[in-house]
């Protein structure tokens, strides 16, 4: 396998290479996933490339957003956006939740103006992602006032 390239971004290209690999090698019948980041282009409820992925197969896939996207979340140009991520983070981190847990999939707000709208977090128990777990509590902090990710990983916070 290889990464191929695109012309652009734009979930009509993703989607498409996608159908050009699938008839290329033939994978249909054993595409039962999505891994993906979760951009408009990927996740939009008319056009997303998953959509579109899900219509060519004519069956639904299973979804599975990416939990990095909190870096994408404390490097948004927004500051509030940067603010709400780390008060998200420290909340979590002040409840100690265990290191295993159940996943679920959170359900979605279709009408999500921002990435951040798409998961009301009321509902869902709060756990810090893994990627921000090795980030001490200042570095983290600094994050969101530079809006620049952190190059200091600490096993301690």
């Amino acid at each position: 396998m290889s990464v191929p390239a695109l012309l652009d971004g734009t979930s009509q290209s993703q989607a498409n290479k996608v159908f050009e690999i699938d008839e290329e090698l033939g994978l249909s019948e054993n595409i039962s996933a999505l891994r993906f980041d979760i951009t408009a282009s990927n996740i939009e409820w008319k056009n997303g490339a998953c959509v579109q992925l899900e219509n060519h197969l004519r069956r639904k896939l299973l979804s599975l957003a990416c939990r990095k996207h909190a870096f994408e979340l404390l490097e948004d140009d927004r500051n509030y956006i940067r603010e709400f991520c780390l008060r998200r983070i420290m909340a979590a981190r002040a409840r100690k939740s265990i290191a295993l847990r159940k996943f679920t999939i959170p359900d979605f707000n279709f009408e999500a103006e921002h990435y951040h709208e798409l998961i009301d977090w009321q509902n869902w128990e709060k756990t810090e992602p893994p990627l921000t777990m090795g980030i001490s509590d200042e570095a983290l902090k600094q994050m969101v006032v530079d809006g620049e990710p952190v190059e200091v990983f600490d096993s301690q916070n």
